[in-house]
């Protein structure tokens, strides 16, 4: 006879169901089976795990958008946005401006000329809150808030460069560019913006290219 093992646990079934919607660009249905682990499943330690990817400062995915070769002989950009939850609405818009910024940057110089020359990458990652304030900075997964002393005015966005560089460094580490695109929606008045973070080399590309 044929040893069979224990059949898996109700939760790990939704959960697995919902990490392959995730890397199948289906965030509804992502959404879908994690809210039903909460509701069926509340006391499980997958349900923990689906309450920090719906609302919590993580990762959720890295999709390649278009790579053209080997990391060490190209330029890594990884893009990301702060302000936005696991939710479906949240995670598609962050595809749809992820997508949309890479095919004007392509448009543009020195990309237009050299986009084979970059990989680049979408990076999903859920903040615990919707948009950014002034305050309470580390409520996003990359610290984004409206306004800083010194640097702009109370409308500009900013994310944590720290943070950002953390990120980057832990989930990504041969990345040569990370830009974060801000959702400023605090609920007085919104600023968008996108800060970036880089590393040393990356620095001197459009003196390597000019």
């Amino acid at each position: 006879a044929i040893a069979r093992g224990a059949p898996p646990d109700p939760d790990s079934i939704l959960w697995d169901k919902a990490q392959k919607a995730t890397e199948e660009d289906r965030w509804k249905d992502a959404q879908k089976h994690l809210e039903k682990l909460i509701e069926k499943h509340p006391d499980s330690p997958r349900a923990a795990d689906a309450r920090e990817r719906l609302k919590g400062n993580v990762l959720l995915k890295i999709h390649p958008y278009c790579v053209n070769g080997p990391a060490d002989n190209r330029v890594d950009l990884y893009m990301s946005g702060d302000g936005l939850t696991g939710s479906a609405e949240d995670q598609e818009l962050l595809k749809r401006i992820v997508e949309t910024s890479f095919e004007e940057a392509l448009r543009l110089a020195p990309f237009d000329a050299y986009g084979s020359y970059f990989n680049w990458y979408r990076v999903h990652a859920s903040s615990a809150i919707h948009g950014v304030n002034t305050t309470d900075e580390d409520q996003t997964c990359f610290g984004g808030r409206h306004g800083r002393k010194g640097a702009g005015n109370k409308g500009d966005a900013f994310v944590d460069t720290g943070l950002c560089r953390e990120f980057a460094k832990r989930h990504f580490p041969d990345y040569d560019l990370f830009p974060v695109w801000v959702d400023g929606w605090n609920g007085w008045g919104r600023a968008d913006g996108i800060c970036a973070v880089g590393t040393t080399h990356f620095r001197y590309l459009p003196r390597m290219i000019s």
